[in-house]
């Protein structure tokens, strides 16, 4: 199934796959720790009638907890506009590292435009979970 890029239907994809991720990574790593929190401003009134989403999760070995909410208090954060970070949402790197370098490009050229902002630090996502982003493109519309 493909859904709206942050509708509610998405989200709740999104938590699904986390869930999964997470199930099978901290049963071999039972020390897995990793939070995120993304931020979307300028989203269309269907998606956020105040124009800003926000989603965040953490991961404790194999337990996640997942808010539709804000938070700082995360390993590493992104705060985007929705428009400029939609074809990066949809974009599968199919683990191709041509197509991972052409999509780290596309955030720069955000940053440089300051569509996008990043707080913390990156390094600590588990490899594990570094694939997860072709699985949310796979299921964005």
């Amino acid at each position: 199934m493909k859904y709206e890029f942050a509708s509610k239907q998405w989200l709740a994809a999104l938590h699904g796959l986390i869930v999964g991720r997470a199930g099978a990574v901290g049963a071999i790593d039972p020390y897995l720790s990793y939070s995120l929190c993304e931020v979307y401003t300028g989203t269309p009134p269907h998606i956020s009638p105040t124009g800003k989403l926000a989603w965040h999760y953490r991961v404790r070995g194999t337990e996640v907890e997942f808010h539709e909410t804000e938070s700082d208090d995360v390993d590493f954060k992104v705060v985007c506009d929705y428009q400029g970070i939609l074809p990066a949402g949809r974009f599968d790197t199919k683990g191709d590292p041509a197509r991972q370098t052409e999509m780290a490009a596309m955030g720069s050229a955000l940053e440089k435009d300051g569509k996008l902002q990043r707080f913390g630090d990156p390094g600590k996502r588990p490899g594990s979970f570094r694939s997860l982003h072709d699985a949310i493109a796979r299921m964005t519309l």
